[in-house]
């Protein structure tokens, strides 16, 4: 008898009164199949998978599967790697980072969602999962496909890397402002550009549509159109609430009918009461019951609808993944040492068995420490370190950087070689200068708009039942002088209101008791309306589409008190409310609040002794306490000449004040590691001696910034980019307010020096104190206990002894630590590396702890 058993490495042959045993050693996978012969010819076979098959005498063959044994889903590449074909023996160790994380490729694709032409959501086919063996077992190749990863071959080890990298690009290009544009900065635009005429239109009940418009408005007009249009039909309850039709999907219009889509802009009133016990008001809607409109549902594409993508240049870009430029040399001898992989449970563990076998100081970046990391090895097998170090930069798709320049060197596993904070506060620098020249564009179509006086044309619908008479239109628009009266309106009695409006706030507070008092809660407690019988009243504007099919649309992005109303009217006065009867200050005298219980403080820059003497006098006159005299003295570059010059200035005041017995104490103040604005980076400083301020010089060393400049040189390039853009150089201020360059505290000598200069300072008789000002460069501090460190990384800078101690201590190199960037849809998502920012304290200790967020 010829007996076939496929994929099976043993069979036993059962039949009545005997057994034969057959060995099948040219399969490839261990099964066991059973198989019986009946008496009456009939043969069944039985697998360890559950399958169970059965052969008649006449040839037919049956075959079933159970289902008992099916494969469990995959849903992370874990549940896959822990049922893979791998002999590590065979093909050598293989490691992946958080497979954990990792879900099949067609779920975290980010695609779009693509809509069908029945204007309903496509959904997509969802790819079969891999076929497991007969043994439940998957093929690597098979995961990697489903899975998204790549199967990266080393020496002696595999990992499975991510296909694809980000790279950030740095240096963007000449910004697309269009690009950049949300609807609601396309409408401004548009508004800007309309004529008299055109006003009349989009304020009639008519409407402003295509056919109105110049070829260049109507292409903004149809770019401030959605496409597709997703409208949801809504209709007005009893009370004002909105019952939703459920039914509502994505309209695509055809070319017609986008080109019949009408806008129009009417003015509406919104009626608000106080509640007790509160400062804020419940507004009532205006809308009668039984009204019925679209809704606009925005899907979050309201600018550019690549996240990747910032004012039209591609800022985050996904690349094929490669090994990056490294700053380590994977084959040099100490990195040839066998490192014991079994076992090793997170990324950061296999970096300190490399630093504790090699004796290379090598750490691993702390968002990169913590994950985790599955092995297949045995215990008795290793690699060497360097092909370690390197599987583990495929598998992160990062970089080993060089921080210290000592001979030895200190290495960090990071995602780049450049720092993450010094490519997000470059793209950042380029963007807010961006953002202040599109901010500046948008200023001028708001005055363009203001001239227009749009509001002549803007009116209330006929048929509004909120459409207040003359006599209380005119005190709404009297209270829009100031920014209080535009929101909040003017508070007008009910009795001067129509009837159908009384009705509706009757209504609405009606409804406000029955259904929405208790979602109105404050201090523990449900708040009632405050009927006074007054009324706030308010009047806004509000843009609506008219669509073809559809009727009213309305635009919820840019629903009243989107601001439209003040774009419409001139700038509102600076001061709102100011207190009634509050006496005017004399200009020739100051008043201090009596908080101030030192008394009035007036600090001045004397530059000869002249004009310190007369800043005491001034103080004197007006009755301050002490005045502060911030000397034009840099301890780090101060000579005997600019000592004595300093010294002078304190003498001079403290004569003056000495004349009078009501005298100002005098305080000198003392930059210690400020240097000027204007100071050439090469200017000559005074070498100290240990007793002496010696009049040598030596270059100073400045303290540098996170992207290597020092703070005036990084001011300098955003002023440059700025102009760059083709923007007027209005903003150099702005840019170099923060800017001031600073000593290095690495300067040798530097303490010496500066103790030198506060003392000489400190021996003039009469001085009362000394204020320490510029006492470390930004950043330097420690934030406040209970506070999270959110200053602008920017104008940081670190030394490589200072990154060196904080990799030591912490694990992450400071120079990856940026701030958020927040733009638009803009996703700078860098898998395994986020970019929190750093330096929380622990609150139940008080320590501070320098890890990642």
């Amino acid at each position: 008898m010829n007996v076939f058993c496929r994929r099976s490495a043993v069979a036993v042959l059962t039949i009545t009164g005997f057994c034969l045993f057959a060995n099948l050693a040219w399969a490839q996978e261990t099964v066991k199949t059973v198989l019986t012969i009946s008496p009456d010819g009939t043969v069944t076979t039985r697998s360890s998978t559950g399958e169970v098959q059965t052969i008649s005498p006449d040839g037919s063959v049956t075959t079933v599967r159970s289902r008992t044994n099916a494969p469990a889903p995959l849903n992370s590449l874990k549940d896959g790697l822990d049922k893979a074909v791998w002999d590590p023996l065979q093909r050598g160790p293989l490691i992946v980072i958080a497979p954990e994380t990792v879900r099949p490729a067609w779920r975290t694709a980010e695609r779009k969602p693509q809509i069908g032409p029945d204007g309903n959501y496509v959904v997509a086919t969802l790819p079969r999962p891999p076929e497991a063996l007969p043994d439940g077992r998957y093929r690597p190749a098979d995961l990697t496909d489903f899975f998204g990863r790549r199967l990266v071959r080393l020496n002696g080890l595999a990992t499975l890397a991510p296909p694809e990298m980000v790279v950030l690009n740095t240096k963007p290009g000449k910004p697309d402002y269009f690009a950049a544009l949300q609807r609601s900065e396309k409408l401004r635009m548009l508004q800007a550009s309309l004529t008299a005429a055109q006003w009349r239109l989009i304020g009639s009940k008519e409407g402003l549509g295509v056919g109105d418009l110049t070829s260049e408005q109507k292409s903004l007009f149809l770019s401030f159109l959605p496409d597709p249009m997703n409208v949801n039909k809504v209709r007005v309850a009893g009370g004002g609430g909105w019952t939703s039709n459920r039914d509502s999907k994505p309209m695509i219009l055809s070319g017609d009918q986008r080109s019949s889509v009408r806008l129009h802009i009417s003015r509406i009133a919104q009626f608000s009461l106080p509640l007790e016990g509160v400062q804020y008001r419940h507004t009532v809607s205006s809308d009668m019951e039984g009204t019925e409109f679209g809704i606009l549902s925005s899907r979050g594409d309201d600018n550019d609808s690549d996240q990747g993508k910032l004012f039209g240049q591609q800022i985050r870009n996904e690349v094929p993944s490669r090994l990056k430029p490294q700053q380590i040399n994977f084959d040099s001898p100490a990195l040839q040492v066998g490192i014991a992989i079994a076992g090793m449970k997170t990324v950061g563990e296999a970096v300190e068995r490399i630093r504790a076998t090699t004796r290379v100081e090598v750490y691993a970046d702390s968002r990169a420490a913590v994950l985790p990391l599955w092995v297949r090895a045995t215990d008795s097998q290793s690699v060497r370190a360097g092909e370690l170090l390197k599987s583990l930069c495929w598998g992160l798709t990062g970089a080993v950087r060089r921080v210290s320049d000592g001979e030895d060197g200190v290495f960090v596993l990071t995602q780049d070689i450049e720092g993450l904070g010094v490519r997000l506060t470059r793209i950042n620098d380029w963007a807010q200068a961006v953002q202040s020249r599109s901010g500046e564009m948008q200023s001028v179509l708001q005055e363009q708009i203001r001239k227009q006086e749009p509001l002549q044309y803007i009116q209330f619908d006929a048929d509004d039942p909120s459409a207040l008479n003359d006599q209380a239109a005119k005190k709404v628009e009297a209270g829009w002088k100031n920014n209080r009266g535009r929101w909040e309106g003017v508070s007008i009695p009910r009795a001067d209101l129509t009837p159908q409006q009384q009705e509706i706030i009757r209504r609405g507070i009606e409804a406000y008791s029955t259904n929405l008092k208790s979602q109105m809660w404050a201090n523990g407690e449900s708040r009632n309306i405050l009927d006074t019988g007054m009324i706030s009243v308010s009047v806004q504007v509000r843009p609506t589409l008219i669509v073809p099919g559809v009727g009213e649309v309305r635009d919820q992005s840019l629903a009243p008190g989107s601001g439209m109303l003040s774009e419409m009217l001139p700038p509102a006065d600076p001061y709102d409310d100011p207190s009634p009867g509050a006496p005017a200050r004399p200009a020739d005298t100051i008043s201090l609040p009596p908080t101030m219980l030192m008394g009035g403080v007036f600090c001045v820059s004397p530059r000869t002794p002249t004009e310190a003497q007369k800043a005491v006098q001034a103080a004197r006159a007006r009755g301050l306490k002490q005045i502060w005299l911030i000397l034009p003295l840099i301890p780090s570059q101060a000579d005997n000449k600019a000592l004595a010059a300093a010294k002078e200035l304190v003498a001079a005041a403290v004569a003056e004040a000495e004349t009078e017995k009501s005298a100002p104490k005098i305080i000198a103040g003392v930059r210690l590691l400020s240097l000027p604005l204007a100071m050439d980076k090469t200017t000559p400083v005074a070498d100290a001696a240990e007793d002496t301020v010696a009049a040598t010089t030596t270059e100073i060393t400045r303290d540098i910034t996170i992207t290597g400049e020092t703070p005036a040189e990084r001011g300098r390039r955003r002023i440059a980019d700025y102009l760059a853009i083709e923007a007027d150089p209005v903003m150099p201020q702005y840019y170099l307010q923060n800017a001031q360059d600073w000593v290095s505290l690495e300067v040798p000598g530097l303490k010496s020096r500066i103790l030198r200069c506060l003392t000489e300072v400190a021996a003039t008789p009469g001085l009362s104190g000394i204020v320490l000002m510029d006492a470390a460069p930004p950043g330097y501090g420690l934030p406040s206990k209970g506070v999270g460190y959110y200053d602008n990384p920017g104008y940081l800078g670190y030394s490589n002894a200072h990154r060196v101690a904080f990799i030591r201590a912490s694990g992450t190199d400071p120079i990856d630590m940026g701030g958020g960037i927040s733009y638009g849809n803009l996703n700078l998502n860098l898998s395994f590396f986020g970019n929190q920012r750093i330096m929380y304290y622990d609150s139940a200790t008080g320590v501070p702890q320098p890890k990642m967020a």
